[in-house]
Parts: structure tokens; sequence; C-alpha cells
């Protein structure tokens, strides 16, 4: 119909109705692909909102570990302190108290997940996060190297040779406490 008015407007050299029907056409182009991208987003952030309830366990997961990661390494340290003052000659540590702390002070604790849900959440879906409070930690969180807190990762050679000179003095003790009694 469009197409049948403006061949008859051009023949008759109708500019003003030719310009006309040109504006309707782009107007209806306009508002057909703004309501398409309207539609996107909406569709977007409503995966978005999906994705984030689909993962919020395992973030949850996460934020636990890191809570028990401090109160352990808390304990650790008290431990290495003890540790560090036997070998520093403190005469209240004795030589039992300073392998027991020694030992306990090389205890790791890596991380063990992965943060497979940061790829399949990705960039992307970040992008459709409208609540700063949220979307900033979780964009932290997605850039975070959990490489660096693995097992193997922060086990050390310190680590090895402590745990070694523990077992050995636990059996020495062991054999002993069998010679005499």
């Amino acid at each position: 119909m469009i197409l049948r008015r403006l061949t008859e407007n051009l023949r008759a050299q109708n500019w003003m109705a030719i310009a006309i029907d040109f504006l309707i056409v782009v107007i209806g182009v306009f508002l057909g692909i703004q309501a398409s991208n309207w539609n996107q987003a909406r569709t977007d952030r409503a995966e978005t909102r999906h994705l984030l309830l689909r993962i919020e366990p395992e973030i949850d997961q996460i934020i636990d570990f890191a809570a028990n990661t401090r109160d352990y390494y808390a304990t650790s340290r008290r431990f290495a302190e003890t540790a560090f003052a036997a070998w520093n000659g403190d005469p209240k540590v004795s030589d039992n108290d300073f392998v027991i702390a020694a030992y306990q002070a090389s205890q790791i604790h890596g991380l063990g997940q992965s943060q497979s849900w940061a790829a399949v959440f990705g960039a992307d879906q970040l992008r459709n996060v409208d609540d700063d409070r949220l979307r900033i930690p979780l964009a932290r969180l997605m850039a975070f190297d959990v490489e660096n807190l693995n097992s193997t990762a922060v086990a050390s050679r310190y680590r090895e040779d402590v745990r070694m000179s523990s077992r050995t003095a636990s059996s020495r003790r062991s054999e002993h406490r069998a010679e005499t009694g």
C-alpha cells in the first residue's frame, strides 16, 4: 500500500507526500528497532537475575570459606608465635610444645573450589546487574585469581621439612618411651 502510494506520488512529483511517506517508514523502522532493543534488554536483565539466583549458593560457599580461612590462619598464627618464641629461646615453651606449635603452624587451608560460575556468569551478565552494592563486589570476586589459594600453591618446602621433622621427633619419643617404659 505504501509502495503503491509512493510510486503514484513519484509520478505526480508530489514531493511533500513522498517526504511524509518516507518519514512514516523511517519512524516505523526506528520504533521497531527500539522496541526490539527494549525487549532484548528486558530479556537480558531477566536472564541475569536468574543466573544470580543460581550462583548465589556458590558465592555463599566462597564467603563461608573466606570467613573460615581467616579463623583458621588466626589459630595457625598463634601456633607460629609459640614456635618462634621457642626458637628464640623462650624457657616457657617446652620442646614438646615447640614441636606441636611448629607442626600446627605449618597447616595449610587451600581453596578446593573453582570459579566456573564466573565463566558462566561472565562480564556481559555483570553489566546487567543494576545494584552497585552487588555489581562492584561481584566484579572484584570474578577478577580474583583463586590459583594463588589452592592447596598446592600454599604448600611450601618449610611445611614439608617441619612435618618430616615432627614425625621423626614423634617416632623418636615413642621409641624412647618403649625403651624406658
